[in-house]
Parts: structure tokens; sequence; C-alpha cells
């Protein structure tokens, strides 16, 4: 206590002149630079209890949070790996700061209730803490190196390699989030998971006022059959041709399976004979086998000389886009790249 008293007299020895030649606004940031300096010295339990006086903590509202989810002060120390007295010094700490009584315990079964402020506190603390921790998520992503672009799969195979050569600045920070469902990929856009992509789509028109869509390519679906199919030579295929055969097409998780699907009724076709999957590759060896035929683009059978492409009466198309959220808080590195891929892809 007498290094402490000590202490004081030194700092305001120090800091007297100052506060006698500078204006009262000075005053003020002169005592609080006193006080620090003191704290700073201070022996460091003493420390921790002057700051946890003058500073409610959020840390304070999270272990109230997660008490008053399991009701058991020893549990939420052993979350925390703190001591059970140190719940308890920042439940009494956080009901001094708000003046009121947060729970009402039952000494007999050791249980405890939130009361009416209690139950307020609690609601405020989660918005907080969800506050907080989206602060700290927007402020790691403007600060973040790694640059995220979404694709799906398929469509990426066959625009990426032509996007690329002219992307290499950005390889080394690139983060490819694949995904095969347009719907999922729309959300990862409309919760700013990632700020780009590149998608396929049963239409040219997107109507979320959210996101910013660029049509880039439009591919006509085309029968797939194997190169010695009774099919193979044929210039183009009517329906009643392909009917009697069996079909392949890709399953739920790709935009692909919703145009077949549409193209499917729309010529009547037999859904029971039609196989789904989610594999490119059974696709391929079920097509070039001869066992199937399939409804695709050529971004899928890129020059496999095992299959033979036709094209086919009402042909439904795919359409390729780019999609880009309205978002502001974008990195340095993730803007510049978003700004290089829109004019690759609109230019083309």
């Amino acid at each position: 206590m007498e290094q402490i008293v000590e202490n004081w007299y030194n700092f305001f020895l120090k800091y007297l002149v100052e506060f006698i030649s500078e204006p009262i606004w000075a005053w003020c940031l002169l005592f609080w630079k006193v006080i620090i300096n003191l704290i700073y010295n201070m022996n460091i339990e003493i420390k921790h209890i002057i700051i946890g006086v003058l500073f409610m903590k959020i840390q304070d509202l999270i272990y109230y949070r997660y008490l008053a989810d399991c009701s058991s002060f020893t549990k939420t120390a052993e979350k925390f790996y703190v001591s059970q007295p140190s719940i308890s010094i920042a439940l009494k700490r956080l009901e001094e700061e708000f003046g009121t009584q947060l729970i009402t315990r039952d000494r007999s079964s050791r249980s405890f209730d939130l009361t009416a402020t209690g139950k307020i506190l609690y609601n405020r603390a989660g918005e907080i803490i969800n506050l907080l921790e989206t602060t700290r998520s927007d402020i790691d992503s403007l600060n973040s190196k790694t640059i995220e672009l979404g694709f799906d799969p398929l469509i990426g195979s066959f625009y990426l390699p032509k996007l690329v050569p002219n992307l290499s600045d950005f390889m080394s920070q690139l983060n490819l989030v694949e995904e095969s469902h347009l719907d999922k990929m729309i959300d990862l856009l409309r919760h700013h998971t990632i700020s780009i992509a590149i998608v396929g789509s049963d239409t040219s028109q997107f109507l979320d006022k959210s996101i910013h869509h660029y049509l880039i390519d439009e591919k006509k679906f085309k029968l797939c059959v194997a190169k010695d199919h009774p099919l193979a030579k044929q210039e183009q295929v009517s329906v009643e041709m392909m009917l009697e055969y069996s079909f392949v097409a890709f399953d739920h998780n790709y935009v692909q399976n919703n145009i077949f699907k549409q193209w499917a009724k729309n010529i009547s076709l037999d859904i029971s004979k039609v196989t789904f999957t989610k594999d490119i590759q059974t696709i391929r060896t079920f097509i070039s086998s001869g066992a199937t035929i399939g409804l695709m683009t050529d971004i899928v059978f890129q020059d496999d000389p095992n299959i033979v492409m036709i094209p086919i009466e009402k042909a439904p198309t795919l359409y390729i886009s780019l999609l880009m959220n309205k978002q502001d808080n974008l990195s340095e590195s993730q803007s510049e790249f978003n700004t290089v891929l829109y004019n690759q892809v609109t230019q083309q």
C-alpha cells in the first residue's frame, strides 16, 4: 500500500505543471492519464479489481448468458476454465452495474430463475454479443487477404480455365467455394458468405434485387449418346426417336436436374426410365457404354471421343451468369478481384 501511495505522489508531481498550464478540457485528459499510469504500475491483483470496477466486461455478459442457459455456476466455470467465484463476481458486477437483481435463488434445490429484469438482460446480452461477433467478422473480412469465388463445379471446369490466365495475380489467395445447387449459392450471396459467383440456371433473369446479375453465356442442351449408338449418326433427333431409350441425368443437387425434369414433363418422358446421379463419371460411363442416353450441354462432355452430342428439337437452355451481391465492406483484395472478374466475363 505504501508503494501505491508513493506512486500517487510521484505521478501527481510529474503532471502538476501540465495541469496548471493546460486548459480545462486537457485537465480531464491528464487526470485519466494519471489514473491509467497508476493502474499500469499497480500489483496485478489490484489492477484487475480496479479495471473490473471501472469497466463492465463483455465477458461478464458471456458468462451470464451461459449461466442462464445451463443453470449451473459449476458448469459455467468449467466451460470457461475459471473459478466458480469468478462467475459469482461477474454476476454481482452486472447486478451492481444495472442496479437490479438478475436471479432469484432457490436454496433448497440450489437452482435459480431469472428475474424479469434478468430476462431482459439475457435477451439484450445476446444481441450485444452477436453484434460484437458480427463486427469482429466484418473487420476480419476487411483485413483478410483471402478471395472467395463461388461456382458450380461443372460450369467452373468449363469457364475458369479461360479466366484463370488473366487472374494469375490472385491465384495464391483464391478460395473456390463449390456449390452445385443454385438456391444454396444464392443464399451464400444473400448472407454475404461470398460476394461473387459464376452459376448456371434455367432463367436469364434473377428477381432478387440484392444481387447484381450479368448474363455470360447460353448453352443449348443436346442429346448425348455412345459413338456406336443407333442414334449417333443422326444430324438431329426428334422426341419420338428418344422416348424408347433409358436416360441418365444429374440429381437434385444440380440446376441441370430442374431443367431436365421440366423438359421430360414437356415431352411426356416416363421418369421411371431415368437414372439420377450426382457423379459425373457415372453419367459418362453409362452413356459411353451405350446403357443409357443423356441430355447435357457441351460443358459436361468436352471433346470426349466416346460420346456424340446431337442437336434436338425444342432444346432447353442453360444460362451462365455472373452474380455479385451489393456488399460494401469488401477487403481491398476481394474488391479488386471482383472488378477484374467482372471485366473478364462481361467482355468476352
